[in-house]
């Protein structure tokens, strides 16, 4: 509008305004009477001074206060000159348009501010509420573009076990499944391996670091991107990363930093509580000495089975296994012998298992093995490796042992179509191999009978 007026207001046939709006950004021009390309060309020669000032090109500053916005230009044909009253009112449009920029971005960063704040509440809203890293993170990567002003997000979370980062979530979610693509090592990305000893956030421009954003977001659509360590308690727990298209030129953001530092700090204590929790539910799940699932999460994966079973069809198997000489080793060497063994037992006993078996661990020598989606024949070939397998000897310690076991075997759904009425049929049969002597392998011979057959 301003260009539009001054155009009109004035004997110049052509005018040209251009300006950043913030720092460091991209200029914007307005003309009247000029082509594009050659406003274009104009506007850069205007704001780097090098336009003639003269009788036929009048120049006036846009200022507001310190902050320089860009400047505005009348420009005459040959042959009409400016007036000293063409000059005055160009300056006063120059301060026109300055007040102007000056109030619609102050404005602007009100609007931000406020979604900043509502973006911040948001998130420590969501994160009282989550329980698990993964919706941690996933919240966090959620908040990040709304009080960055960014264009994309991630979230990588530290695996202190092979020391890698991974991709947990990222905003806007990605189209196809997270690959092994989004893993990296800390020498992957250089300033990385010092960021996570310390507290140091740091900016990436695609001029300088084009592989190491390539990297940390993936795809071809960021020109650089704002990378914050999340540490709890002093303990690295992974990046919030902020992606900016060129546009949004973060590397020239003030803030940038501070705001993507304070989302980080905000998601430490969640991400720190949910760890805490997830902790303490697998000690509530799993077997303190070999880290199986106990008797409360075999029950879980086994109605999930049978739930699954009824909709697809197929076969659930439970295969009951105790150990015999166990106590005799417990006796001879010790307790923390027979600790050994059961640990060397449960890593014998999961080799050849297929994925979504479960190998579960009962109590003191009781173990149990889910097969999902088999069949009777599998399960069958699965207890007598079993079988084969530990009746091999343990090294344990300077010395070598050796037990056999006994395996009870039900499925469903011809033993039942519930986790009590399976472990019951299994257990029995398990009782019946090992009154028979044990190393061997014992089923019912239907749903109501309580009587066992030896199969091998």
């Amino acid at each position: 509008r301003i260009a539009e007026r001054a155009g009109v207001a004035t004997d110049a046939t052509r005018f040209l305004l251009a300006v950043r709006t913030d720092s460091g950004g991209p200029v914007r021009v307005h003309s009247r009477g000029l082509e594009t390309a050659q406003a274009e060309r104009l506007a850069h020669r205007l704001l780097d001074g090098e336009l003639h000032i003269d009788e036929r090109n009048v120049v006036a500053d846009i200022v507001a206060g310190e902050r320089y916005y860009g400047r505005v230009a009348a420009l005459y044909r040959q042959g009409i000159t400016a007036t000293d009253t063409d000059r005055r009112l160009l300056n006063a449009y120059a301060r026109h348009a300055a007040a102007t920029l000056e109030s619609l971005r102050t404005l602007e960063q009100a609007r931000h501010d406020r979604d900043t704040s509502d973006g911040l509440l948001a998130l420590a809203h969501s994160l009282a509420e989550v329980s698990t890293t993964d919706n941690v993170a996933r919240r966090l990567a959620e908040a990040i573009p709304s009080v960055m002003s960014c264009a994309r997000s991630r979230v990588w979370l530290w695996n202190s076990v092979d020391n890698t980062l991974s991709v947990h979530a990222e905003a806007p979610p990605a189209t196809l499944p997270l690959t092994e693509a989004t893993t990296l090592r800390l020498t992957d990305v250089p300033r990385l391996a010092f960021g996570s000893r310390t507290e140091e956030s740091f900016v990436l421009t695609v001029a300088e670091d084009a592989d190491a954003i390539e990297r940390l977001m993936g795809g071809d659509d960021v020109a650089a991107c704002a990378v914050a360590p999340i540490l709890a308690r002093g303990i690295f727990v992974g990046l919030a990363v902020a992606g900016f298209s060129a546009a949004q030129a973060a590397e020239r953001q003030p803030d940038v930093l501070p705001r993507l530092v304070g989302l980080a700090y905000l998601a430490a204590t969640a991400f720190d509580n949910a760890t805490l929790l997830e902790r303490v539910r697998s000690q509530a799940l799993r077997d303190s000495l070999t880290g199986l699932p106990n008797r409360s999460l075999l029950e879980s994966y086994t109605e999930h089975a049978l739930t699954k079973m009824e909709r697809l069809g197929g076969v659930v198997s439970l295969l009951f296994i105790d150990l015999g000489r166990f106590k005799a080793v417990n006796d001879t060497y010790g307790h923390q012998a027979g600790d050994e063994l059961l640990r060397a037992v449960a890593s014998r006993a999961l080799d050849g298992l297929r994925p979504g078996d479960v190998l579960a661990r009962l109590g003191g020598d009781e173990f149990v093995i889910l097969l999902n989606a088999t069949s009777a024949d599998r399960a069958r070939n699965v207890a007598e490796r079993i079988l084969v397998n530990l009746a091999r000897p343990f090294p344990i310690g300077a010395f070598e042992v050796t037990i056999s076991c006994s395996v009870g075997m039900a499925w469903a759904p011809h033993h039942g179509v519930n986790y009590a009425a399976l472990l019951r049929h299994a257990d029995r049969a398990m009782y019946a191999s090992k009154q028979s002597g044990g190393g061997s392998i014992s089923s019912h011979d239907g749903p109501d009978r309580s009587g066992a057959r030896q199969i091998a």
